[in-house]
């Protein structure tokens, strides 16, 4: 067939960096896959006790930030911040669920640490 090449060819004229980040990328991937199906081969998946929260004052969002503790976590932001709630964003979800979230966050230019 015409327009076929092997996968090796159509990567050979990649910088190193492009081929680290897929590298490291299939790393982690395959790490979560390989957790999951241990998991799953134990009967036991991994708990979903995870908050995903926007802080807020007003409509504005300050901070976005997981926590297995929402009262604790209120409390902690509303010390430096009086004025401000704690907003959860869906159900409860697994650590790794979240953090990915958080990471998504922080690209959509969500404060994830610290204060805007």
């Amino acid at each position: 067939m015409t327009g076929h090449r092997p996968f090796s060819e159509l990567i050979k004229d990649w910088p190193p960096e492009r081929r680290q980040r897929v590298e490291e990328g299939t790393a982690r991937l395959s790490a979560e896959v390989e957790a999951a199906m241990a998991a799953e081969r134990v009967g036991k998946r991994a708990p979903r006790d995870t908050v995903r929260y926007h802080l807020r004052e007003g409509n504005k969002v300050i901070h976005a930030g997981i926590t297995n503790d929402p009262q604790r976590a209120e409390a902690e932001h509303q010390r430096e911040r009086p004025n401000s709630r704690l907003a959860q964003q869906g159900p409860k979800v697994t650590r790794a669920s979240a953090q990915a979230w958080e990471r998504r966050q922080s690209k959509q230019g969500k404060p994830t640490h610290g204060y805007r």
